[in-house]
């Protein structure tokens, strides 16, 4: 290491080393166990920041880029690390990272390991990075923030635990509650279907057509709905039926419409066949359900 570049020491800095000894005792809690962090903190504008591990590190490793930029290096590649991405680095894989000299950046890292913790690594398909959609990393930041003051006050087992169930929300939050990501699409065939979703949401009181679905994607009929079904799991129509059960459970729950008077909320002219697909997708008919939801 150059003797400009440093690991650590920024201005500003938060960074919890969580004691071997307390973690040992703690890791085989029930709630602990699957996935929990070892090491954690937050690097602002962290100039001259470099890590080299060649021989990996004992955790997997999660690098936010909250603002500016830096550059990793795994498998001899190396590539750049921008705001709104995350870089997860499986454990025991060699590695550098370190900050633009330009712009360098603001991160928010953790170690955590765990009997669920390689999972994760699965979901990038052989890569190292996920792109993070903008409006979701004040989440982020504050899901990170939670972990600083869990610990704050002390390792005791109460705070452990309280802080592996935030990492786990906050990986979990980047994996599957993210915009800019699929789990079930590679990378670079990513692509953000955020105005069809919105286009489904105005049109809940319609019926629509696959054709006018991915029109509205630009794509053609078959590209969408393969696309769609690797990004969402399920295919758009199943997608589209689901959102509107969803909202006829709003409606049967809140509010005293009648089933005929909901189903023409949602674009069905035959109460008949809305309560068979209620029935489909809830296993039980509307009626059954808003009486469930009695009191």
């Amino acid at each position: 290491m150059n003797r400009t570049e440093k690991s650590e020491g920024f201005q500003g800095q938060v960074q919890y080393v969580i004691p071997r000894p307390v973690l040992s005792s703690t890791a085989q809690h029930i709630l602990v166990s699957g996935l929990y962090p070892t090491d954690i903190g937050c690097y602002p504008q962290a100039r001259q920041h470099y890590r080299q591990r060649e021989q990996g590190a004992e955790q997997n490793i999660l690098i936010v880029c909250m603002s500016g930029q830096g550059w990793f290096e795994i498998d001899g590649r190396r590539k750049p690390l921008r705001r709104n991405q995350a870089l997860l680095v499986p454990r025991d894989k060699p590695h550098a990272y370190g900050a633009s000299q330009r712009d360098p950046w603001t991160i928010q890292w953790v170690h955590f390991t765990g009997e669920d913790a390689a999972y994760y690594l699965t979901l990038l398909r052989g890569g190292f990075t996920l792109n993070i959609h903008p409006d979701l990393t004040p989440k982020i930041d504050q899901l990170f923030g939670e972990v600083y003051e869990a610990l704050a006050s002390g390792f005791s087992q109460q705070n452990i635990i309280c802080a592996a169930q935030i990492v786990r929300h906050i990986l979990g939050t980047l994996f599957f509650n993210n915009k800019a990501f699929s789990p079930n699409t590679k990378a670079a065939r990513f692509r953000n279907l955020e105005n069809v979703l919105r286009f489904m949401k105005k049109n809940i009181n319609t019926t629509l057509t696959i054709s006018e679905m991915a029109e509205q994607a630009g794509l053609s009929p078959p590209h969408f709905s393969r696309l769609f079904s690797q990004q969402a799991g399920v295919p758009p129509m199943e997608y589209f039926i689901h959102m509107k059960i969803q909202r006829a459970c709003r409606f049967l729950t809140l509010t005293p419409l009648s089933i005929k008077e909901i189903s023409s909320r949602l674009g069905y002219s035959d109460q008949y066949y809305f309560s068979r697909i209620f029935h489909k997708v809830m296993g039980i008919p509307p009626a059954t359900y808003r009486r469930n939801q009695s009191g």
